[in-house]
């Protein structure tokens, strides 16, 4: 097994040419406190805490059926695909704030989830390099920097094609708050 099959999700290994398009959910998690946090302990605690936040979260990722495309720092960008793809990326933005709420330190994570196609480039001869682009994605960022403190905000398409399962509150004609899971 060659290193990027390690990393490449199987249906990006699989995609027939190196540019496609395809109707994705993105899931941008940013984690808040970390910066005062790792000032106050060595650095191998500072690892430690990362690497603990990061494993919960892929759990929690994986679990749901989301593909981690990056670390951004203290971030994460997801990407969920198939069959209610909406309804598993906020299940796993809900799931995110339980976790990250659960911790000893004082920290928060706010989420941004917005549905729509993306562009998705493979590049490298010898280690393949897998990269996502487009307005979806540019809107999921743009979401998490309007959320407050575990608040999970999502885009009109999300909200429409989940509203039956999930509580929302309006906060404008485009964009909607994530408030709880109502059914199974």
């Amino acid at each position: 097994m060659k290193i990027e099959e390690v990393f490449l999700p199987e249906w990006v290994r699989r995609a027939e040419k190196n540019e496609f398009k395809k109707e994705v959910v993105i899931l941008f998690s940013d984690v808040t406190g970390f910066t005062e946090i790792s000032e106050k302990l060595d650095s191998e605690k500072v690892a430690d805490f990362m690497n603990e936040i990061f494993e919960d979260l892929w759990g929690v990722i994986t679990e749901q059926g989301g593909d981690l495309q990056n670390y951004l720092g203290d971030a994460v960008l997801v990407i969920f695909q198939g069959r209610m793809k909406e309804v598993r990326a906020c299940k796993a933005a809900l799931d995110i704030s339980r976790v990250i709420r659960a911790k000893e330190y004082k920290i928060s994570v706010s989420t941004g989830i917005a549905m729509g196609k993306a562009n998705f480039l493979i590049t490298g001869k010898y280690k393949k390099i897998f990269s996502i682009y487009g307005d979806v994605v540019d809107r999921a960022q743009y979401l998490e920097s309007k959320a407050g403190p575990f608040e999970i905000m999502v885009d009109k398409p999300t909200f429409s094609r989940s509203r039956e399962l999930f509580k929302f509150q309006k906060i404008n004609k485009d964009f909607y708050k994530l408030i709880a899971f109502c059914k199974s």
